[in-house]
């Protein structure tokens, strides 16, 4: 009949089309963007969170040694679809569904973008080994476009528990 999945899937792995590095914004090459690391290395990554947030939860500050919890996007995969290492955050399961697909509040980002200028380099050493990308830059840039999206079109942002509001004020020295 045709090629498999996996055939296919090998062939254009190993076509490389080096004019696709202006478009991907620096990243290596098209294999590393289109065949990102499989979503079972989060596991990899949330031991490395349990240990850089001394076990607690990102948001409430919960212990986690007790609750199940979950490797959270910041900015949420529905804003930017791309495994980035400065992205990720240990959550509890109560704040990680809460949150949901929402951005969070200005606490939030004010305390994640600390978080990542504080260990920069233990996430790109740690995180970077298991094939994701890790650039601070380009995740804080992913994340002013965010909240510049957010305040222009009045989205809600996650406060925390189950509340919300609207986002209409501009974010004071993000970044």
């Amino acid at each position: 009949m045709g090629k498999g999945i996996s055939s296919i899937t090998q062939s254009k792995k190993s076509s490389v089309n080096k004019q696709n590095l202006v478009v991907l914004d620096g990243l290596p090459d098209l294999d590393e963007f289109m065949f990102a690391p499989s979503r079972n290395q989060l596991r990899q990554v949330a031991d490395f969170l349990i240990d850089l947030q001394q076990c607690q939860c990102f948001y409430c500050g919960k212990s986690l040694k007790s609750s199940k919890y979950a490797v959270d996007h910041f900015i949420p995969w529905s804003l930017y679809p791309a495994d980035t290492g400065h992205n990720f955050v240990m959550a509890d399961e109560n704040c990680n569904s809460q949150k949901s697909n929402y951005l969070a509040s200005q606490q939030f980002l004010h305390q994640w973008q600390e978080r990542n200028h504080l260990h920069d380099q233990s996430i790109i050493r740690e995180i970077s080994q298991l094939g994701f990308l890790t650039d601070l830059q380009r995740s804080h840039r992913v994340a002013d476009w965010a909240y510049k999206q957010a305040i222009e079109n009045e989205y809600l942002v996650w406060l925390g528990g189950k509340e919300k509001k609207i986002l209409s004020h501009p974010i004071s020295a993000i970044f």
